[in-house]
């Protein structure tokens, strides 16, 4: 590769070139401050999910800001995004990433069913923080599986400690490691905490048909009040409680992701579908290698 080249794909990599042909988010101005005091004094619109009107989720980005609705969650109050899952996206895998520009938002994802019922809650520990690369700019992301039950997925931030701060090497210091050259001694970047940021949702078809859960419907006037009192659900309160339709469904996908060698996936859906109580996903597992 010439001097040049490298030159080039450095300062692409640096300025953060997203893929889709978009430009990916920069280190630009930091909104934190005005973040915070508005989310101190703004208005809770709910206690509960039940009236909320669900805006269609797709592939891109959406915003969560001054014009977002507030509610209290467990990790504080919380500015959020709710978002209905297209029909052709059940089932499927979900890459979401909370992208950091002048400040970071610590994002947390509530996932409903189709009573608005909180299925699971997936926190700030499952997006942890990635590295800027060529085609993406510095996020904290995670890619998961829908349920097949799952129909509604509500972003929000953990504000129980908006006083931190995310350190970044200096871009200088990135630009010296892609040229292969010592750094000089700049000081690293302190990206304060937001509850406002951008998200950039991916969903993508898996290689399995998913399977789709029935809907009960609930007579009118019997909605449940649904309170987002909703910590991690423990394997011991899922053991026991996983539908039939469920444990086929990650079978299947087991299954499948062995046949194409896509051994890492096949552990990770493994891992899943134990902590939702699929004992004999290991099982599935093994024996689908030996079939192999």
């Amino acid at each position: 590769m010439t001097k040049l080249r490298l030159t080039i794909l450095t300062a692409i990599a640096l300025s953060g070139c997203a893929s889709q042909g978009s430009v990916a988010p920069q280190l630009g101005a930091d909104n934190s401050l005005a973040a915070k005091q508005h989310l101190s004094v703004a208005s809770i619109c709910c206690t509960d999910f039940s009236s909320i009107t669900m805006q269609q989720l797709h592939n891109g980005n959406l915003t969560i800001d001054a014009t977002s609705q507030v509610m209290q969650f467990p990790s504080g109050r919380s500015a959020f995004y709710a978002g209905a899952i297209p029909a052709e996206f059940y089932g499927t895998d979900v890459t979401a990433a909370s992208i950091v520009a002048g400040s970071a938002m610590p994002m947390q994802i509530l996932l409903l069913d189709a009573q608005r019922n909180p299925t699971r809650t997936l926190d700030e520990s499952a997006f942890p923080y990635t590295e800027a690369t060529l085609f993406s700019s510095n996020r904290f992301s995670g890619k998961f599986r829908l349920l097949p039950n799952e129909r509604f997925m509500v972003i929000y931030a953990n504000t129980a400690d908006l006083q931190r701060k995310l350190t970044l090497p200096h871009p200088e210091k990135l630009k010296a490691r892609a040229m292969n050259l010592v750094p000089s001694a700049y000081p690293d970047l302190q990206i304060p905490y937001s509850p406002w940021g951008t998200v950039e949702l991916k969903f993508s078809n898996p290689s399995t048909q998913p399977v789709v859960a029935e809907t009960v419907a609930i007579p009118a006037g019997e909605a449940p009040q649904i309170r987002p009192n909703t910590s991690n659900t423990t394997p011991q309160q899922q053991a026991g409680v996983i539908s039939t339709q469920t444990q086929q469904y990650y079978q299947q996908a087991i299954q499948q992701a062995v046949k194409n060698n896509q051994i890492e996936q096949a552990m990770q859906l493994v891992a899943e579908a134990e902590k939702l109580g699929f004992n004999d996903a290991r099982t599935v597992f093994v024996e689908a290698v030996k079939q192999k």
